[in-house]
């Protein structure tokens, strides 16, 4: 036959602890037993029992306190990225938008007249002359437009209207060369 009393003993095993603590202590721990009518060593324990699961959540307090810092740091890289994300693509819109201003002002300027064609005398763009290279009308080679000394005698280009042509020609073989550089 088993005696209960072995079988509770065996199933909770107690140690005894010989401590020597403030007397500060000692009345603040008969305090906490009255204030909960339990005794003296079941009080020590659930306080110890307290204490301990205090020291394991600070533990883990603690580590998720470093895990948000962590997670706040890698929000603040993320934000600076996404910062530096919105203004190059700010800037590469602008960019954009100047060529397209650029692009639309010579396609302007090229649809504009600026001469008579030394063959049949009707009005060539700068288009027939820098794209084509040919009148629009009689489909005669324009290349004598380009060299001030061959030109022909009937052209109404003037000196100026010359050097904007040939300034137009090299802005768009700029902004060609520019674009085939990005791409």
């Amino acid at each position: 036959m088993l005696d209960i009393s072995y079988v509770l003993w065996q199933t909770r095993r107690m140690t005894t602890v010989y401590a020597r603590i403030p007397d500060e202590l000692k009345s603040a721990i008969d305090t906490y037993a009255m204030g909960r009518h339990i005794k003296l060593t079941a009080a020590m324990v659930e306080l110890m029992e307290i204490g301990l699961e205090s020291v394991q959540n600070a533990t883990t307090v603690a580590a998720l306190e470093q895990r948000l810092s962590a997670a706040t740091e890698q929000a603040a890289d993320a934000h600076a990225l996404a910062e530096q994300a919105e203004n190059a693509r700010a800037a590469l819109q602008d960019m954009l938008n100047g060529q397209t201003e650029a692009y639309a002002l010579v396609g302007g300027r090229l649809s504009q007249p600026i001469g008579l064609c030394p063959t049949c005398k009707k009005p060539i763009s700068g288009r027939d002359l820098v794209v084509s290279n040919a009148c629009g009308n009689c489909t005669a080679s324009l290349s004598a437009l380009l060299d001030p000394k061959t030109r022909a005698a009937g052209s109404t280009l003037n000196g100026t209207e010359y050097l904007l042509l040939i300034g137009a020609i090299g802005l768009l073989v700029g902004m060609a060369m520019a674009q085939s550089k990005k791409s």
